[in-house]
């Protein structure tokens, strides 16, 4: 990801006044610093809902378990811009347990979507991303919700479709509330829990 990143931890002294006498309260927090990538916020995009394109998408994985062993793939990046072509790009993968979709939209939302024989199991990291993004709309349209039914920065969806492979849905849950973390970099955790970071990695270079 071309962006610059940087953490690092200051003592900042907190100075409180009462009367003639002061007092000093030493604190430390961590103070992130990010180098915004496209827009300061999401309500700085423009009135009404956007088309997602290409452009606006920065990982699109498939992952799946074959012979019980995971295994995670790229797809293009235009397969990823519509619920429809996403579940069609899944439709081409075996797997145990179903087959997975991951995908981030620029800094706004990741979309998680588990296509099984049993069914369609669905993850909106922001369910008011579906204010703003058609895929995002599309997810909640599937999920049979309206915009009064979501909120900001909570998910939208099933958080316990990684459970059974050992991601639990209050993680998930907790995980998707954290705004310290960039959509990929949420996946990236959700893919270091099911211990496949280093085929993630290839495969979202």
């Amino acid at each position: 990801m071309a962006e610059d990143v940087s953490s690092r931890r200051r003592r900042l002294i907190l100075w409180a006044t009462s009367g003639w006498s002061i007092t000093s309260v030493r604190m430390e927090c961590r103070v992130v610093v990010r180098q915004t990538r496209r827009y300061a916020s999401r309500h700085d995009l423009p009135m009404g809902t956007q088309a997602v394109t290409a452009d606006d998408i920065d990982v699109s994985v498939v992952f799946w378990r074959e012979e019980g062993l995971w295994q995670v793939s790229s797809i293009p990046a235009r397969s990823a811009v519509s619920m429809d072509s996403l579940i069609s790009a899944l439709s081409r993968f075996p797997g145990e347990g179903g087959v997975f979709g991951a995908v981030t939209v620029g800094d706004d939302f990741f979309l998680l979507v588990r296509e099984s024989g049993q069914g369609r199991w669905i993850l909106l990291s922001d369910g008011a991303a579906s204010w703003d993004w058609s895929l995002a709309e599309e997810a909640v349209d599937m999920l049979g919700l309206s915009d009064d039914d979501v909120e900001e920065l909570e998910p939208a969806g099933d958080t316990r479709l990684l459970e059974d492979f050992g991601v639990k849905g209050e993680d998930l849950e907790l995980l998707c509330s954290n705004e310290d973390l960039y959509p990929d970099e949420q996946l990236t955790s959700i893919a270091e829990r099911l211990g496949i970071s280093a085929q993630w990695s290839r495969a979202t270079r």
